[in-house]
């Protein structure tokens, strides 16, 4: 019993791979955090089947749900990964066409809960564009977000925000920008304040769902930790249009 559980243990951090967040599969031998971002971390489709058929498969005692549960597992990764290709190859035909042309990075990760729509961030000259991807039925459709000046190093933010480089703050900062994959900016309402733009509750938008907010050197605590995940109803209303796809452009 102790190599399949061994096994179950080291299948962890494949799963964690496969998400839009990453897992830092090399460490220790490098603190880089990889990511296929093919599947968003919250995605029912994929975990409330999985989970129903493996709680069958333990009830009845019986490999057959525990074997349909892998199957499913795999042809709905397999659809993950057909999904991100056509929202990349979508994303770089826009930039050419419609975009800034060449980026200096972009990443493109599957909405909340779903691969239908994708959230595309791009970056040029330090500007930060969200771009929605649609992959339905037919051909991809494209939908321009919003734009943001963008900290791609954390020194850069330290330094605009006037952060001893030394202090505890400059730490947290580091440490923020690492696990949002430096994907950072300052709230344009709360300039104290850095969001990782990688997670938005809406794919057109740049809102995140959560930062830091930095206190005055002379507080107890340096950082304060921000959520922004709040989903009104015209933001529902909005998300499911966007699903729908009646907020995108026609082809």
């Amino acid at each position: 019993m102790l190599f399949p559980a061994w096994l179950a243990a080291l299948s962890h951090l494949f799963c964690d791979l496969w998400t839009s967040y990453g897992t830092r599969i090399a460490w220790p031998f490098n603190n880089v955090r990889y990511s296929l971002d093919w599947i968003s971390v919250i995605d029912p489709l994929f975990t409330l089947p999985v989970l129903a058929l493996t709680l069958v498969a333990l009830v009845k005692a019986k490999p057959r749900p525990a074997r349909f549960a892998l199957t499913y597992a795999t042809i709905y990764l397999a659809l993950c990964f057909v999904q991100h290709e056509r929202a990349t190859h979508a994303l770089q035909s826009w930039l050419k066409t419609s975009g800034p042309g060449t980026a200096d990075r972009l990443a493109v990760h599957p909405s909340f809960g779903n691969i239908l729509v994708w959230r595309a961030l791009v970056e040029k000259d330090r500007v930060a564009h969200n771009v929605a991807i649609r992959c339905g039925l037919g051909a991809p459709t494209i939908l321009p977000g919003q734009s943001t000046p963008v900290f791609n190093h954390p020194d850069q933010a330290i330094t605009e925000l006037k952060i001893d480089p030394t202090s505890p703050q400059a730490r947290d900062v580091r440490r923020f920008f690492h696990f949002s994959n430096n994907w950072v900016a300052q709230l344009p309402k709360e300039p104290q304040t850095l969001g990782d733009l990688r997670y938005s509750a809406l794919p057109d938008s740049l809102t995140p769902l959560w930062g830091m907010q930095i206190l005055p050197p002379d507080t107890i605590l340096p950082i304060k930790w921000r959520e922004f995940n709040k989903m009104e109803t015209r933001s529902w209303e909005r998300f499911r249009s966007l699903i729908t796809g009646e907020a995108f452009p026609a082809n």
